[in-house]
């Protein structure tokens, strides 16, 4: 029963989007959907994936029950604090610098859960990795703010450039 609720509530956040997404201005020969169209595919993505769980817990057979502090223990915890941190200082570090930060955080603690290595750090592994993170950061920022035309957060970088 919690985790339909707590599906519901992302029903609710994810209509009161929809409805914030039809305000958007667009001109009269404006042929196609305008800046909506986007947010309203993400939405309706959403929505997709949230009905597939919805027949999925009911089809199930096993009841457990659904734990809401779940999400800030061990690894998915880490993960929901970085993202919450990620969240919270991009708009001061930037797109590229927060992200990179997060990534290159979140992966190289996974790592650590998955190889339980005492050489976590080691140079060549790690630098690799950071570099892919980095690159790939880099990579989605020039693709939204060059080719989509999408403002992304600038952050310190922006003093710089």
């Amino acid at each position: 029963m919690g985790e339909l609720l707590f599906l519901f509530g992302l029903v609710v956040v994810a209509g009161y989007y929809y409805y914030e997404s039809l305000s958007y201005t667009t001109t009269r020969f404006e042929r196609t959907g305008g800046p909506a169209v986007f947010p309203q595919i993400v939405i309706y993505g959403l929505l997709f994936f949230i009905l597939l769980r919805v027949i999925q817990i009911f089809i199930k057979k096993d009841k457990t029950k659904f734990k809401w502090f779940s999400i800030f223990k061990g690894t998915r915890g880490i993960f929901f604090i970085s993202f919450v941190f990620y969240v919270l200082l991009m708009q001061f570090l930037g797109f590229i610098l927060a992200g990179s930060l997060f990534l290159i955080t979140i992966s190289t603690y996974m790592y650590k859960q998955v190889e339980n290595s005492v050489q976590l750090f080691a140079f060549k592994d790690f630098g690799i990795r950071s570099l892919i993170m980095i690159s790939f950061v880099i990579f989605v920022n020039y693709f939204f703010a060059v080719a989509l035309n999408v403002q992304v957060p600038k952050g310190i970088l922006g003093y710089l450039f």
